[in-house]
């Protein structure tokens, strides 16, 4: 793969070369006085110039151009310095319009990749507030954990931590206190081997040859032994090494988490589906929380986990693509519930609310939002809240949003 990409320059240059050689010799053929066309009416060699920039860049063109000096000190007696200077002025401003064009190309493809992932986020949220909403009643009465605490949980810790073991061990304490699990392990599959990350009082090595393994990785699901069938078979500890397992793919790795002993009422498709979403959001926001935790501890986080991490990739987004982003900063005198639930109502899809407390700020992210959109934001939600106070506008171009106010001087 990396000689094919170092190859491809090479291959571009030849392309260029052979057109031109072509392209000299057709026209030679049909105007021996003057085979680059520099004196006619119509130039198919400003047309070929045009085409080589803005199909390959200034590189492209700049080799045609060359090819152009070249063939003209052979061809003429006297050299055409002013045709000659005008392809040069034509081949820079393709080149710089493709630039452009290119850079935007670039801009609008990271813009729809983080829809994209917006939009997943979506649905994995439409299918937590699913889950909830179905056992909202038994949960409510019979169980002592709440789904969206322990998510919560998760992605402080990850703020905190970025190293996989340490967040592997963490995420196996929390099924260990919320679901009885007693017996389990958390692996990564790298290059076709399974390594271990954590386990809870289980050192065995993994048999990837187990069919319900098999199952679960295939299906990238969870899949589990059901409590009712038990009676039907005989000596099930020897002949099952599981209860449940649970496989999750990021973009790179696949995770499997094995459980061999937990609390058999717990062992049901509402309990693996919530263990399942749980391993899920660890593992996709584990790379970007590497990041995050440079910047971050447990003493210095104003806001939650997703507006930190939604602050991040547009932060990083400026600086690769030139997107810009704002924040809109507020003051008021307390943050109330019912301020808090308005803020929220009046914001746009993909915005984001941190509410810091300790200073009585409210901070709006607004993603693709340039200074002048975010003067209209501020505009109407101070229409629209009452006892909000506007701070300042600010545009994104730091790591945090606490590096931000402090270099808007809103310590």
């Amino acid at each position: 793969m990396n000689f094919i990409k170092n190859f491809i320059p090479n291959v571009i240059l030849l392309e260029i070369l052979l057109f031109s050689v072509i392209s000299i010799v057709i026209e030679y053929f049909f105007n021996k006085n003057d085979p680059l066309f520099f004196y006619t009416y119509f130039s198919p060699t400003l047309l070929i110039s045009i085409a080589f920039s803005l199909y390959y860049g200034f590189l492209g063109g700049l080799t045609f151009f060359g090819i152009l000096v070249l063939s003209s000190l052979f061809f003429y007696k006297s050299f055409p310095l002013q045709e000659i200077f005008w392809n040069l002025l034509i081949v820079l401003v393709a080149s710089e319009f493709r630039y452009y064009w290119q850079r935007r190309i670039q801009s609008a493809e990271s813009e729809k990749q983080y829809l994209l992932q917006q939009i997943d986020n979506m649905r994995k949220n439409l299918y937590l507030l699913n889950l909830s909403h179905d056992a909202l009643e038994s949960n409510y009465i019979i169980k002592p954990y709440s789904l969206r605490e322990m998510i919560n949980e998760i992605k402080t810790k990850l703020l905190q931590c970025n190293e996989k073991q340490e967040l592997s061990e963490f995420f196996l304490n929390i099924l260990m206190k919320n679901f009885q699990v007693y017996s389990a392990s958390l692996y990564q599959k790298k290059e076709g081997r399974f390594y271990r990350l954590a386990s809870l009082s289980d050192e065995e090595e993994i048999d990837s040859k187990d069919p319900m393994i098999k199952a679960a990785i295939e299906t990238e699901t969870a899949k589990y032994i059901s409590p009712s069938i038990f009676n039907n078979i005989t000596n099930y500890e020897k002949s099952l090494k599981y209860l449940a397992v649970v496989a999750v793919r990021s973009e790179e790795d696949l995770y499997l988490l094995t459980i061999k002993e937990m609390l058999f009422v717990n062992l049901n498709d509402a309990i693996l589906n919530y263990i399942y979403i749980l391993l899920q959001y660890i593992i996709e926001d584990l790379s970007i929380s590497k990041k995050l935790s440079i910047y971050y501890n447990k003493n210095n986080i104003s806001c939650d986990f997703d507006f930190i991490r939604e602050f991040y990739k547009m932060y990083e987004l400026k600086k690769k693509a030139y997107i810009d982003s704002s924040v809109v900063v507020f003051s008021c005198e307390a943050i109330t519930p019912e301020l808090k639930y308005n803020a929220k109502y009046f914001i746009r899809s993909l915005d984001k609310v941190c509410f810091c407390e300790e200073k009585n700020f409210i901070i709006f992210l607004l993603p693709f939002t340039a200074r002048a959109g975010a003067i209209i934001f501020f505009q109407r939600i101070t229409a629209k809240l009452d006892g909000l106070k506007f701070k300042t506008v600010l545009d994104l171009n730091e790591p945090t949003i606490e590096k931000l106010l402090e270099k808007g001087s809103l310590k």
